[in-house]
């Protein structure tokens, strides 16, 4: 009696001891993402961006006099032409928008739907292998800096990417209790819902059904179960479509933002329609087979970009060079580790995983996310987002142990697929860990970073072009002459004294992309630190 006693008693503390955890990542996360958007509010000249009008389209259905509905909340110009976006994020900023404080109370929504992302991928990795996956998988979530750094702009992926997680939890629950078609209907629906902040999952909902039950022990129950998914994921997206392509005139699924990379040869106001994009993809593809699979393999190959280097460039700012070290250990874990940890890993977890019908839906929706994307004209680092989480996840289970058995063919096909995605990966990140973040320079803002000043010591990133990288220094005051320093990659390449006038600084760079510059300004005749400005090249 008294061991069955003891037994309940280490469940509990076992689950305890779990939700305990959970709760500390939650904290963790959420406060980093607080701490980070206060101090992105805070940094001069800070503005919400909105590059693609997901803001201002919202702004068309939340009027002074009430929420409206309008399907121009969709519409989207570029080339002179009208083309149609995913309504759902601009939806769900109009809904934000009906309370005060817009946009801090959008930015403060976002951080809430990212703290909730890293419960879903918790909830993820026990329903793919065990609690362990579950803690680390949403640890390495929690930490990771391209969901953090999402402040600076309206970014559709902040509901995007929830939306994602939920509707495969809720199929992963389906799948695990073997439910009935209803609880496949729901997380059809949910990703309907995930369709409408970015199509992708369209090209995802029909090759899943139809892995749900080629992968199925009982086909006839999977067949049922798809059936179902599919219906759950119409119901939603189907009426939506049909209104818009009323609205626009002509058939539109969800967007029509495919063809901002197709030329579709048409100079009328509208976007080309789903027939005109498909024909010259054809047409694209017929002329020179070879070179349109070479431009889908390098967009491929740019989705796994290790930009952790890159973040540091364009979101931070230090005061010195000691919090330029620190944002250098945080972003490279958060970034450049997380990346090569999950895309190398990510095989090997899908083979020991105890739930192996999740992790191909996990690998599935990896996998075309690559191949649609690069077929379709875009590529960057940003594309990965949305997969990036579920190979986390699966990378997770090699973690935690608890693996089932697997025949050794299957194991030496998973490695040998990570040490492929490693020979890609790894060799990248050299390059980025030599990139460094500004510090010490007050710029008009942490995106615009034309004209800074300096007192004293500072460095910053100097734009390269032919090998050469160049910038304009000149005193702050006209008083005593200044003596100016400047080094990189740790020689000094240049020393000058300075009077009134700018003076530009160059000197051979090799490297694409962006040198580090270090600068020491004195007076010239007491040594004292002195004041500079700078002029610096776009980016």
């Amino acid at each position: 009696m008294h061991g069955g006693d003891d037994r309940l008693t280490r469940e509990w503390l076992g689950v305890d001891r779990t939700w305990r955890l959970l709760g500390a990542i939650l904290a963790a996360g959420f406060a980093v993402r607080l701490a980070y958007l206060l101090i992105a509010v805070r940094t001069p000249g800070f503005h919400w961006q909105d590059p693609d009008g997901y803001l201002a389209n919202a702004m068309l259905l939340a009027r002074p006099d009430g929420w409206h509905w309008s399907f121009d909340v969709a519409k989207f110009v570029a080339h002179g032409q009208v083309y149609a976006l995913p309504p759902l994020y601009s939806i769900f900023l109009s809904v934000v928008a009906l309370f005060p404080g817009m946009t801090l109370t959008a930015q403060l929504a976002q951080i809430v739907l990212s703290t909730i992302a890293v419960a879903l991928v918790f909830v993820l990795g026990r329903l793919l292998h065990s609690t362990a996956t579950g803690l680390w998988a949403s640890a390495a979530y929690a930490a990771s800096a391209s969901s953090i750094f999402n402040v600076w702009s309206t970014s559709q992926e902040t509901l995007y990417v929830p939306l994602l997680l939920l509707a495969f939890v809720l199929y992963g629950r389906a799948l695990t209790t073997d439910a009935g078609p209803v609880p496949f209907g729901v997380a059809g629906g949910v990703l309907g819902l995930a369709a409408l902040t970015r199509s992708m999952p369209l090209f995802f909902v029909a090759p899943f059904a139809v892995l749900h039950v080629a992968a199925a022990p009982d086909r006839r129950v999977a067949l049922r179960q798809s059936i179902a998914y599919l219906v759950g994921f119409i119901i939603v997206v189907a009426p939506y479509c049909v209104g818009l392509s009323r609205a626009l005139g002509q058939v539109t699924v969800i967007d029509s933002h495919t063809g901002f990379h197709v030329d579709a040869g048409t100079s009328e106001q509208r976007a080309p329609g789903l027939a005109a994009t498909a024909e010259t993809l054809w047409r694209m593809i017929a002329a020179d087979p070879i070179a349109f699979v070479r431009g889908c393999a390098a967009r491929a190959q740019s989705l796994l970009y290790v930009n952790g280097g890159r973040q540091l460039q364009i979101y931070v700012v230090a005061s010195n060079r000691v919090t330029a070290i620190l944002w250098k250990i945080l972003v490279h874990l958060g970034t450049d580790a997380l990346l090569i940890a999950a895309a190398t890993l990510a095989w090997a977890g899908a083979a020991l995983c105890r739930n192996t019908r999740l992790a191909f839906a996990f690998l599935l929706w990896a996998v075309l996310n690559v191949a649609i994307a690069s077929a379709a004209g875009f590529g960057g680092a940003r594309l990965r987002v949305p997969f990036e989480p579920l190979l986390m996840v699966l990378a997770a289970v090699v973690l935690a142990g608890g693996w089932r058995a697997r025949p050794r063919g299957v194991l030496g096909a998973a490695v040998v697929l990570g040490m492929l995605i490693a020979l890609f990966v790894v060799p990248q990140l050299p390059r980025s860990l030599r990139s460094w973040p500004d510090y010490g320079v007050q710029w008009p803002s942490v995106l615009n970073r034309d004209l800074g000043n300096i007192h004293g010591h500072a460095a910053f990133n100097v734009p390269a072009y032919q090998g050469l990288a160049e910038f304009r220094v000149q005193p702050t005051t006209a008083a005593r002459p200044v003596q100016v320093e400047v080094r990189s990659g740790g020689v000094t390449v240049r020393s000058v004294r300075l009077n009134t006038d700018w003076r530009s600084i160059a000197w051979p760079w090799p490297r694409r992309g962006l040198a580090f510059a270090e600068l020491h300004a004195v007076d010239a005749e007491t040594g004292a630190p002195a004041g500079v400005r700078i002029e610096v090249g776009p980016r």
